[in-house]
């Protein structure tokens, strides 16, 4: 999500037409959640996008979209921590901006058990229905990828970078049916056509990493994996790999041996999350820290000792 492509493509196919049409998600950008607190635990909906609002006079207006990603149930109701971070997005607005801006939440889960999604008044038990004005109401739009057909992203090639992501969180859980519903073959055959585009290798890249570990967590052999692909995208992977050399097999062979070393003492640990960090310092320390069954605050820690100051490493620069 910390491409502005698949955000955008992921907006165009959620957000609702009334929201859609005042929005203009051309000028999308991604901004900083510094003030993100997360008193509700690991989280990672530290992935925030800014995008104007269309209007006809010229005053700025802008709606901020939060992306909160879930893989089960929550176990305290939804809003409280969508609230949270509304309410801290709001009190830095009073800071630093002239208006509160628009937050819209949305909420992406892929867990085992079914999601209904509820209105935050059925919490308060025997609730006069005259008092229901006192409860905060506010909406947030959910996107349930268990009740998308895998057919909705496969047919549409335009939004390949958003079916990448969707299908592979939906999937998650079955390596045979990810084999079989993963669109890579149009993302890998337009990256070899660009070769001036180093994001698409990056995306490919931190695909083919998860994949390796949901693959490691369930004893599959790629090659095995590799057998029940469509033929075109088995054969553009091939393409991929003979033309960037050893380096492909030399970083998912390098990753794996980190990841196994993580399981061991904590020193090797500390190695897995700095390879992480070097190689993709977009991830957010949650994501890292969920990855390698460790803490925020010791990702965030080596963070710092690599890339001094705040923790962010200089893009522009190495660019």
């Amino acid at each position: 999500m910390s491409d502005v492509r698949v955000a955008q493509q992921l907006l165009s196919f959620v957000l609702p037409g009334y929201v859609l049409s005042k929005v203009d998600l051309g000028q999308l950008r991604r901004i900083s959640t510094a003030h993100i607190s997360g008193r509700f635990g690991v989280s990672f909906s530290d992935v925030m996008y800014e995008a104007p609002l269309i209007r006809t006079d010229k005053r700025p207006k802008r709606v901020i979209f939060l992306f909160e990603h879930k893989s089960s149930t929550p176990r305290t109701p939804i809003h409280l921590q969508l609230l949270d971070y509304m309410m801290q997005q709001w009190e830095d607005d009073l800071r630093q901006q002239p208006s509160f801006a628009w937050v819209i939440p949305i909420v992406i889960y892929h867990g085992k058990r079914p999601w209904h999604q509820e209105d935050f008044h059925i919490h308060f038990e025997d609730l006069f229905e005259e008092w229901r004005p006192f409860i905060p109401s506010f909406h947030y739009i959910f996107v349930d990828l268990n009740r998308i057909p895998a057919e909705v992203f496969e047919r549409n090639e335009q939004f390949v970078h958003l079916a990448i992501l969707a299908l592979t969180l939906k999937f998650a859980r079955d390596w045979q049916q990810l084999a079989r519903h993963l669109p890579v073959a149009p993302l890998i055959r337009w990256r070899m056509r660009k070769l001036a585009e180093p994001r698409d290798y990056l995306l490919l890249q931190s695909w083919f990493f998860y994949l390796s570990k949901l693959l490691k967590m369930n004893d599959i052999r790629f090659a095995d994996y590799l057998e029940l692909v469509p033929e075109d995208v088995r054969e553009s992977f091939e393409a991929l790999k003979r033309m960037y050399g050893p380096l492909w097999e030399q970083e998912l062979l390098h990753y794996e041996r980190e990841m196994g070393r993580a399981e061991g003492r904590e020193e090797e640990k500390q190695m897995a999350i700095a390879s992480l960090l070097r190689n993709f310092p977009d991830w957010t320390d949650a994501w890292i820290a969920s990855l390698l069954n460790t803490t925020e605050e010791k990702v965030a820690h080596i963070r710092r000792e690599i890339y001094g100051g705040n923790g962010q490493k200089d893009h522009q620069k190495e660019t």
